[in-house]
């Protein structure tokens, strides 16, 4: 049933009269006998009774009232927590950001986060983990480095990083500046995890490795304390190149990663979720 169907009943119960109604609800009075016929045949009863000039409820119309006033403020109270709720999260931008990505991209790729204070970021296990996030409508974006392989969602090419072989100093002049991979111990990341699979699709087998992690961060430390060599991306350790505290040694064929953005297809953007995204392509 309407909800205004309620109003009007209200308004003619109070009233006592379907001329004064009208005017307060700025109605014709066929109008209002419509909608009061159109409630007692959906009740299957008569509502109210004419008296002298005056319309009244009949033991029904009580009923009826009692529930129709329980009904409007059980309404205007939904109303007001729909509004306060949207009021709160209009400005909040999820955004889901695999393990790879958070460990060295989140300061630059998400800079917008400087314009927008309502950004909640979430640090994904795995690509499966955030997409799983996204899918559950529980992210707005999500940021990974492997393929998103779904029709439903759109991918944007954030960026791409080279990556590269790196020993730390010491560990290099030890191996008297060999270039050789093979002649030093690997600090491996963990089997299924990208960047692995990017170098275990380069080599026919691998360099003995010495540790495995999951954190690219953890693979960098362990890297300048020259444990060992590993495979990163330039961008986490382009200023220790630069310095001279890490070596880089050749690679071939050179091998990328692409940081991509995702979200649904036909997704609607609020106003801060467009503004946020297209500081974001902007900043790259």
């Amino acid at each position: 049933m309407d909800i205004n169907l309620f109003k009007t009943f209200l308004t003619v119960a109070n009233c006592k009269n379907i001329t004064h109604a009208a005017e307060i609800l700025n109605f014709t009075q066929p109008a209002i006998t419509a909608q009061i016929k159109l409630i007692e045949k959906e009740m299957h009863a008569a509502l109210f009774e004419r008296i002298g000039g005056k319309i009244y409820l009949t033991p029904n119309g009580k009923i009826f009232m009692r529930h129709a006033n329980n009904i409007l403020l059980e309404y205007n109270s939904l109303k007001k927590d729909i509004y306060l709720s949207s009021k709160k999260n209009s400005s909040l931008i999820n955004i889901g950001v695999s393990t790879l990505c958070a460990s060295y991209l989140v300061t630059p790729i998400l800079s917008p986060q400087n314009e927008f204070k309502n950004i909640s970021l979430e640090i994904c296990s795995n690509t499966d983990s955030a997409l799983n996030g996204l899918i559950q409508n529980k992210f707005d974006f999500i940021i990974c480095h492997t393929d998103i392989k779904s029709e439903k969602i759109t991918k944007i090419e954030l960026s791409k990083e080279k990556m590269i072989w790196t020993v730390g100093k010491a560990l290099y002049l030890q191996h008297n500046q060999s270039l050789n991979i093979f002649d030093y111990p690997l600090i491996s990341f963990k089997e299924g995890c990208t960047y692995r699979k990017k170098y275990e699709h380069l080599l026919p087998k691998l360099p003995n490795i010495i540790m495995e992690c999951s954190n690219s961060e953890s693979v960098r430390d362990a890297v300048l304390n020259n444990i060992g060599l590993s495979f990163l991306p330039n961008l986490l350790i382009k200023d220790y190149l630069n310095s001279g505290q890490l070596i880089e040694l050749p690679c071939q064929p050179n091998t990328f990663v692409t940081l991509t953005l995702g979200f649904f297809k036909n997704k609607h953007f609020s106003v801060q979720e467009q503004l946020f995204l297209d500081l974001l392509l902007k900043s790259i």
